[in-house]
C-alpha cells in the first residue's frame, strides 16, 4: 500500500519516515505523553522561556515585596499600591503551573538509562522540587496576591543556578555565531555572568535593605531634621515616596559596603540594620575576594594556558626519546621540531 511497507520476513512494518508501527503499537496512550527533553523538538524553547521568566521573577518579586506593589485591600477588590498592572505577573504564574505539569511527564536522565513508566518519572519529580514549585506558584493563582503569599514566589531561587547556567550557554551560543574564537567567548561569557550575579546579589539586598527600612520605625527612610522623634533626625533625609530614589540609595548603600568602602553617609539606626549590616559586611569580604580573584584568573589565564601547553610539549619530547630508543634510530631535528609545533599549534586551536 502507497506510504506503507512491509517486511514479510520480519513482519515489522513502516511508513514513509521509518516509523515502526509495531513499536508504536506496544506503547500505551499514557507511555506517548511521555516526554523526552533528547528528543523533543519544542522542550528546549519551552525551558528557556521558563528560564527567562523566572529570571523576570528573581528581579520583579523581591523589588514587589520592598515597595509593597502587590496589595488588596479589605474588600477583596484589586488595589496596587505602586500602580503596577499585576497581570504580567498573574500570567507567569500561569505558564509556571503549566510548567509543574509538563515537569510530572518529563523523563529525568539517569546514570545509564532513562526512566520509562510514567508513576516513576512523577514521583521522581514530586520528591525534588515538586512542592516547592506548587508552593511558589498554585497559591497564587486562588488567593489574594498581597505581600503575605508573594514572599512565597522566593522559593523559586531554588532554580537559580539552572536560571543562570541557562544565561551563560545562551551567551556562549550568541558569541560563537558572532564569529568569536573560544577563548574570547569563554572570557566574554565568564564576565557577563559575573555582572548578572552581582547586579543579582546587589539587587535583592537593596531591596531587603528597603524593607527593612519601610517596616522599622526610625529606620534610615525615617530620617528627618524636624522629626517628632529626636532620635530619627540624625541621618540624611530620603524622599520615601520616591521609590526611584529610594531604590537608587538603597543599592548605593549595598555597594558601598559590599565592596568596604562604606562611607557612611547612609547607615542604619535600629538593631534590625544593624543586624544586617553586618551580614552585608561578611559578605563583603567574601564577595570582594572573589572578585579580585576572578580578576585575576582573567589577567593570569594566557599564562596559564602556556604554563600548560609547556607542559604538555615536555611530555611529548619525552614520549619522542622513549621512542628514540625504542627504534634505536633518532628522529631528524626537522621532524622533531614539526611534531613540536604542530603540538603546540593544536593545543591553541583546540583552547581558542
Amino acid at each position: 500500500m502507497y506510504g506503507f511497507d512491509v517486511d514479510r520476513n520480519n513482519r515489522v512494518g513502516f511508513d514513509e519516515r521509518g516509523t515502526d508501527h509495531n513499536e508504536n503499537k506496544g506503547k500505551s496512550c499514557i507511555q506517548n505523553i511521555i516526554i523526552d527533553p533528547k528528543k523533543s523538538a519544542w522542550y528546549p524553547s519551552w525551558k528557556f522561556l521558563i528560564h527567562c521568566l523566572l529570571l523576570f521573577g528573581f528581579f520583579n518579586d523581591p523589588y514587589h515585596i520592598a515597595f509593597d506593589l502587590s496589595y488588596f485591600n479589605m474588600n477583596g477588590m484589586t488595589k496596587e499600591v505602586g500602580g503596577s498592572d499585576m497581570s504580567l505577573v498573574l500570567v507567569i504564574d500561569y505558564i509556571l503551573t503549566i510548567d509543574i505539569l509538563i515537569n510530572l511527564v518529563t523523563v529525568f536522565p539517569k546514570e545509564v538509562n532513562q526512566e520509562i513508566k510514567i508513576i516513576d518519572i512523577m514521583m521522581n519529580y514530586i520528591k525534588g522540587f515538586f512542592v516547592m514549585d506548587f508552593m511558589a506558584s498554585v497559591p497564587a493563582l486562588f488567593l489574594d496576591q498581597n505581600s503575605n503569599w508573594f514572599w512565597l514566589k522566593l522559593i523559586r531561587f531554588i532554580h537559580a543556578r539552572s536560571v543562570y547556567s541557562s544565561i551563560s550557554d545562551t551567551v556562549k551560543s550568541i558569541f560563537t555565531r558572532c564569529g568569536l574564537d573560544k577563548g574570547s567567548v569563554e572570557k566574554t561569557s565568564y564576565i557577563v555572568n559575573l555582572i548578572i550575579y552581582m547586579l543579582s546579589a546587589i539587587h535583592i539586598l537593596g531591596c531587603t535593605w528597603i524593607y527593612i527600612g519601610k517596616t522599622t520605625p526610625c529606620s534610615w527612610l525615617d530620617q528627618e531634621p524636624d522629626h517628632v522623634n529626636e532620635f530619627c533626625r540624625g541621618g540624611i533625609p530620603v524622599k520615601r515616596d520616591d521609590d526611584f530614589i529610594v531604590y537608587f540609595t538603597a543599592d548605593y548603600y549595598i555597594i558601598t559596603t559590599l565592596t568596604t568602602v562604606g562611607y557612611g553617609d547612609y547607615k542604619g539606626y535600629t538593631p534590625s540594620e544593624y543586624l544586617f549590616q553586618m551580614i552585608v559586611e561578611f559578605l563583603g569580604i567574601g564577595i570582594f575576594s572573589y572578585l579580585m580573584g576572578s580578576i585575576n584568573n582573567l589577567v593570569g589565564s594566557e599564562s596559564t594556558l602556556q604554563d600548560i601547553i609547556d607542559e604538555r610539549i615536555e611530555k611529548i619530547e619525552t614520549w619522542l626519546r622513549k621512542l628514540e630508543k625504542a627504534r634505536n634510530k633518532n628522529f631528524s631535528k626537522q621532524l622533531y621540531d614539526s611534531i613540536k609545533e604542530y603540538t603546540e599549534i593544536s593545543y591553541y586551536i583546540d583552547f581558542w
